[in-house]
């Protein structure tokens, strides 16, 4: 009787956790959202959504490579 329940929650559990890791794991922030995202939607952005994007994604790189090269994580 309790076991489905167990069993359910342990897939769930499994699944969210195959997601985190597949996604980069805690230090990637996202990053890999939102270009996923941006992919998915480039199409249905105007020019200047488009140009924005494109700022927002160069900034994520920029603080990933400067995070990178200090060897030291940003808070």
């Amino acid at each position: 009787m309790l076991a489905p329940i167990i069993l359910t929650v342990l897939a769930v559990a499994l699944i969210v956790l195959f997601l985190k890791v597949a996604m980069g794991g805690p230090e990637n922030r996202g990053g890999g959202t939102t270009n996923m995202m941006a992919g998915a939607t480039f199409d249905l952005l105007s020019q200047d959504q488009r140009k924005a994007m494109e700022v927002i994604i160069k900034k994520e790189a920029g603080e990933r490579e400067e995070e990178q090269s200090s060897g030291e994580p940003e808070k």
